[in-house]
């Protein structure tokens, strides 16, 4: 495992919390490891994006969301980055929440609908939810009796970090995943 060191090479903390992993890619002098993973992630090859403020504002509740990392990319892709480590048995949900509230934010008073821009949620978990072997699952709104997508606006990821680290994929896919494994 990956993990940031003093200058003196002491360990100091691992890219899976919280703090580093938003200080490794939500820092502007990070931009190209963030559009990397975007890019390894995302079939939309972004030429640049940026972070913006992570919290998401909910009125009328004492609920606070922050987000870990929140993006916007040069085709106007709002992608919101999250690392879990523990499993808190609703991620499913919170994810869920968190794509709907950054959907939700994307318009004012007066704005038409044609104004939304398509939303992601990509989620770098440390443990295993999905139960099978794949490591990346995408979910997006589909009739599952005609098999007909709905709409591109709607994007969740899992990529469940055991199943990488302990798997044997061909190099493509270990290039394509290169930047997870930390």
């Amino acid at each position: 495992m990956r993990s940031i060191k003093t200058y003196s090479g002491e360990f100091l903390m691992s890219p899976r919390n919280d703090f580093a992993f938003r200080l490794l890619f939500g820092d502007p002098n990070n931009s190209d490891i963030l559009l990397d993973i975007l890019n390894a992630i995302l079939p939309d090859h972004f030429q640049s994006a940026l972070c913006t403020d992570p919290h998401l504002v909910i009125p009328d509740t004492k609920k606070e969301c922050i987000l870990d990392i929140k993006a916007l990319s040069d085709s106007r892709v709002l992608v919101d980055i999250e690392m879990q480590v523990l499993d808190l048995k609703s991620m499913e949900k919170r994810s869920l929440f968190y794509w709907a509230k950054m959907y939700l934010d994307q318009l004012n008073r007066g704005q038409s609908y044609y104004e939304l821009n398509r939303t992601v949620a990509i989620n770098i978990l440390d443990y295993m939810l999905m139960p099978i072997e794949d490591l990346h699952t995408c979910f997006q709104a589909y009739d599952r009796v005609h098999d007909i997508l709905m709409s591109d606006v709607f994007e969740i990821h899992f990529l469940e970090l055991p199943k990488f680290i302990g798997a044997r994929y061909n190099m493509k896919v270990q290039i394509y995943y290169r930047g997870l494994h930390f």
